[in-house]
């Protein structure tokens, strides 16, 4: 009996770190991600190469309603047709509120950043989260794919 409940006891204790560690999924969340709005957003006008950087000055670029979003996505064109589904229903939709979730790399030099976002599409606002793909593309990261 004192094997059976040594054993059931390491077996819940490595399950319970292999399930927390599933749980997490090897996202990490950005702990002093700022909300930006119409105001914050106009200081948004540089960007860094990391993957943050990028998505937080896209989605101020769209809450600014200017194209500079265009700066942090591919060169080469035409882009992916996910991306230009992507933009293209973005054009329907006002984008008031933007902040970074957490980020997780699911390839060598290509990871995904969750975001919050809230929008406007027909007098109606609706407000969730999703992921954005970026990809490191000649020592510059990229944005290659938009949640619809």
């Amino acid at each position: 009996m004192k094997t059976y409940s040594i054993t059931l006891i390491l077996t819940l204790l490595v399950w319970g770190v292999y399930a927390q560690t599933d749980t997490d999924k090897g996202w990490i969340a950005y702990k002093k991600a700022k909300l930006i709005e119409a105001k914050s957003a106009r200081k948004v006008r540089r960007f860094k190469n990391k993957p943050g950087s990028l998505v937080t000055y896209f989605y101020a670029s769209k809450i600014r309603q200017d194209q500079k979003w265009k700066k942090v996505l591919p060169k080469k064109t035409p882009w992916s047709r996910r991306l230009t589904y992507a933009l293209n229903k973005y054009k329907d939709w006002t984008f008031t509120k933007f902040r970074l979730v957490s980020k997780k790399e699911h390839k060598p030099s290509k990871l995904w950043v969750k975001i919050w976002v809230e929008i406007e599409y027909k007098g109606r606002k609706d407000s969730g989260t999703d992921e954005v793909s970026l990809e490191l593309i000649d020592g510059k990261w990229v944005i290659v794919s938009l949640p619809t």
